[in-house]
């Protein structure tokens, strides 16, 4: 893909979280003796907080979690794979809305964790009387607020030209087209990621008008989740931002979807006569193949 480095950056998330589970040796050792089996054999795990049905303080904890989990998927969504190291790349288009999206979720996961740290003598304290004997002050952090980060982290593509080292005329031609033949595969493994958020969500309803009419011929009925469309409309909301080589044929995917299906609700289904529906699923599948098909030949 050329000019890559003029319509993209690579992106990372990082988010630093203390971790609530730690190995409990004594329990390990006992449960290990209780069965006959010889130490080592066995091992578990405790909670330092004593588990999230006993600690009243848990909740505050797990919204950390939560915040995180919703941080993580948004990162995911907004962009596509690039890197092993988990950089991923954002075109440039986009970066407004991806700036806007974590900004919202940073301020939500540092709000959790302020709201944890004003509480959390209080969850160690309540800790104590269901962890018992494997209660161990040493598991809790001194600082505890340096057991949580926040970072996004930006950088541009590199690309063949970036090389500013002297090196023989042969050497640099060779490591300049190495890596601009390592960003097409990449851009490449890109682009299938983004024709199969697309197919995912089409083959879903696909895979509920048959299940619908095996049902109907057993004489069963089968819901349809409305869910199933949101999400469709969610992820053709995304496409444009997302689409990096700008594939015409990624852009016509999603037209075709958003006419024959976008507009699909279990009130319009409940009314549609077996033509109709046979036609929707026709349609959901042929794009879902079709996607399948351009997954295997993309080419930046």
């Amino acid at each position: 893909m050329k000019d890559i480095d003029k319509k993209a950056l690579l992106v990372s998330l990082k988010i630093k979280k203390w971790s609530l589970s730690k190995k409990a040796v004594q329990a390990a050792q006992e449960g290990a003796k209780a069965v006959g089996a010889k130490e080592g054999s066995i091992s578990s795990n405790k909670n330092l907080l004593g588990g999230k049905d006993n600690n009243s303080y848990f909740d505050k904890i797990d919204n950390i979690r939560i915040a995180g989990q919703e941080a993580g998927d948004f990162f995911r969504e907004q962009t596509l794979p690039w890197s092993n190291e988990g950089q991923r790349i954002l075109l440039n288009r986009n970066k407004s809305n991806f700036d806007s999206g974590m900004r919202k979720h940073e301020g939500k996961f540092q709000q959790a964790v302020k709201d944890y740290l004003n509480v959390h003598n209080s969850a160690i304290t309540e800790a104590k009387q269901y962890l018992g004997t494997e209660y161990n002050q040493d598991d809790f952090p001194a600082d505890i607020a340096s057991k949580y980060a926040w970072s996004v982290d930006y950088v541009p593509v590199p690309v063949g030209n970036d090389f500013r080292i002297e090196l023989a005329e042969e050497e640099m031609k060779e490591m300049q087209e190495n890596l601009d033949n390592r960003n097409a595969q990449l851009a490449n493994d890109a682009m299938k990621e983004a024709y199969g958020k697309l197919e995912k969500e089409v083959g879903l309803i696909a895979d509920y008008f048959e299940r619908e009419k095996a049902a109907q011929a057993a004489g069963k009925k089968t819901r349809f989740h409305d869910s199933l469309v949101e999400n469709l409309n969610n992820v053709l909301s995304i496409i444009p931002d997302i689409n990096l080589t700008d594939s015409q044929e990624l852009k016509e995917l999603a037209k075709e979807a958003k006419k024959e299906l976008a507009e699909l609700s279990s009130e319009k289904i409940k009314e549609m006569k077996p033509a109709e529906k046979e036609s929707k699923k026709k349609a959901a599948k042929k794009i879902a193949e079709n996607c399948a098909g351009f997954m295997g030949e993309v080419a930046a």
